[in-house]
């Protein structure tokens, strides 16, 4: 097993050195100041988890949660959860009815052509109905916003044609009619420079700022709105690097948003990431503990006529039955 191992690190090692070094011009870097621009700072996140999952019908629990900021100080949070039952109606289009008290979304239809080819399940439509309350969640909290405040959700904007990019349209239509500046922190990045090496990978070597932000010019379908792309190192000694996607940036200085971030971004636990965006992410996880939860409590609702629910859940759950043997 050992000799394998260094083989594969060999083999890695090898494919890493054939790839060249890319060469920016160092204006493009810009440093980012040390301010304290007085503007609220919001961060939102969602999570999702599957309770009742059939072939035909998904029962998920969507919760979203919002921290606010403001001179780098927390002043106060929002959260919203509700259920969605996903149905199918034929082989190319499902159903999504949310069913909670005080948010939900509008009934909406998801097309199978909005499905990543890679995961054709109904459950797989949970992810995109949260990424769709995410936007629908931001476009509400916008009313709490004044001009040049700064809103972020985790992740990032890709989005397919159809009912994501509406929600996206509309988030930053409302974002630039009440100038207030809609931005995407992703915590990973897939982008490759032109031999296919690790853009981010690759910009480690870039020493010459400490702490930079770097505007990043590409042509993308899929993305509504006047969206820019930029790379990020908010701290000097931070390992990671981040992508940040921007909504009507030209409308506004470009500095002061990396200015917020970067104050945000000095807690030990994830130095260099904004601590807002860890609050969010834990308050918005949904564990499995209380998934199985929810699930014994449909169970037990349920009461006789959940045998006729059975055969349906029967149809997707011998795995689960296999994970808890083993």
């Amino acid at each position: 097993m050992d000799a394998l191992i260094d083989n594969i690190l060999a083999s890695i090692e090898k494919t890493l050195t054939e790839k060249k070094d890319i060469s920016l011009p160092s204006e493009d870097f810009h440093p980012i100041k040390d301010d304290m621009p007085d503007h609220t700072l919001v961060f939102i996140d969602g999570g999702n988890a599957e309770i009742l999952s059939a072939a035909s019908f998904s029962v998920q629990l969507i919760r979203l949660f919002a921290v606010y900021y403001r001179l780098n100080k927390r002043i106060r949070t929002k959260k919203a959860e509700f259920f969605v039952l996903i149905s199918s109606k034929d082989n190319t289009m499902y159903s999504i009815e949310s069913f909670g008290s005080a948010f939900t979304l509008p009934p909406i239809s998801v097309s199978a052509k909005e499905l990543s080819k890679s995961s054709t399940q109904i459950s797989a439509i949970g992810d995109i109905v949260r990424k769709c309350a995410e936007m629908y969640f931001s476009t509400a909290l916008l009313d709490d916003l004044s001009e040049n405040d700064l809103l972020v959700i985790d992740g990032d904007l890709t989005v397919q044609d159809g009912i994501e990019k509406l929600y996206l349209t509309t988030l930053c239509e409302k974002a630039l009619s009440k100038k207030v500046l809609f931005a995407a922190l992703s915590k990973t990045s897939e982008l490759l420079t032109e031999d296919g090496n690790s853009l981010i990978a690759a910009l480690h070597n870039f020493s010459g700022i400490p702490e930079w932000y770097l505007p990043y010019k590409y042509a993308t379908q899929g993305r509504g709105g006047d969206i820019e792309l930029f790379l990020t190192k908010l701290r000097s000694k931070s390992k990671h690097i981040f992508k940040v996607e921007i909504c009507g940036i030209s409308s506004f200085s470009k500095e002061a948003p990396f200015s917020l971030l970067r104050k945000n971004a000095s807690d030990p636990v994830f130095y260099g990431y904004p601590y807002g965006l860890i609050e969010a992410d834990r308050f918005a996880r949904i564990s499995k503990k209380e998934a199985s939860s929810l699930q014994m409590s449909f169970r037990a609702k349920a009461g006789s006529s959940f045998s006729r629910l059975e055969p349906y859940l029967n149809a997707l759950n011998a795995h689960e039955i296999l994970d808890k043997i083993s």
